[in-house]
């Protein structure tokens, strides 16, 4: 029976997504998007010329940003999700699923939503 439960334990824990692997993911989604939906000009603007460029760029304000909130990672894994349902470039920037925005709360600081390419 304690077998079991530690099975158990071990499948939920694998079922989570960690807040590292999250933060990566939804930089990561919103660096392909622009790189795919952002005109020359303003990828020139920001700097980047790739994908590795942006993550570059963002990955550390967007950890920064993030510092002092709660993780909730069922809502990170829904965003995750969602993400990858997301449409093509559209006009204008893409509608982030709301859930995304549930992934981080009681924000000492900036929230998720005042950071972005």
């Amino acid at each position: 029976m304690r077998r079991m439960g530690l099975v158990l334990i071990g499948f939920l824990a694998a079922c989570r997504t960690d807040e590292w692997d999250f933060q990566r993911e939804i930089v990561l989604a919103e660096c392909e998007w622009a790189l795919a939906c952002y005109s020359d000009p303003i990828l020139t603007f920001y700097g980047w010329w790739s994908v590795p460029d942006c993550v570059s760029d963002q990955q550390g304000a967007y950890a920064a940003e993030v510092s002092g909130c709660v993780y909730d990672a069922s809502a990170a894994k829904a965003c995750i999700k969602e993400l990858e349902a997301l449409p093509g470039c559209t006009d204008g920037d893409p509608e982030w699923p709301a859930v995304c925005e549930q992934a981080y709360t009681s924000c000492t600081g900036a929230t998720a939503q005042d950071t972005g390419p």
